[in-house]
């Protein structure tokens, strides 16, 4: 994925943690690394214009997430439902499920709390 353009940390373990849901879910999935480095550049161009940003899933992934998905052969519905993961350029986290607690998958700021 650094091949094309150097990743910040923060959107690599986002990209990585989407990729790596498809990867155990649906081993059949071909495209999962375009996947990955796709949404890397997707989130990196949002996060530049929008420096606080979620990717959700109930039901169906967010439009955001979708289009990422079609553009690389995949099917919007081979993701995990209620799924919330929110990021900024300091820290990222997901929770998986309505009401769990968030999983905290990087801190650059040991300082901020839970979102």
């Amino acid at each position: 994925m650094e091949g094309i353009f150097k990743v910040k940390e923060y959107i690599k373990v986002a990209a990585k943690w989407w990729a790596d849901g498809l990867r155990n879910l649906h081993c059949g999935i071909c495209n999962i690394d375009l996947f990955e480095t796709s949404l890397a550049q997707a989130i990196e161009k949002e996060t530049s214009r929008c420096p606080y940003f979620s990717i959700t899933t109930d039901t169906y992934p967010c439009t955001f997430l979708t289009d990422i998905a079609k553009s690389c052969g995949i099917s919007p519905r081979a993701f995990p439902w209620k799924v919330i993961m929110n990021f900024n350029r300091e820290r990222v986290s997901v929770s998986c499920g309505y009401g769990v607690k968030p999983e905290v998958l990087y801190n650059n700021n040991p300082k901020t709390e839970a979102y």
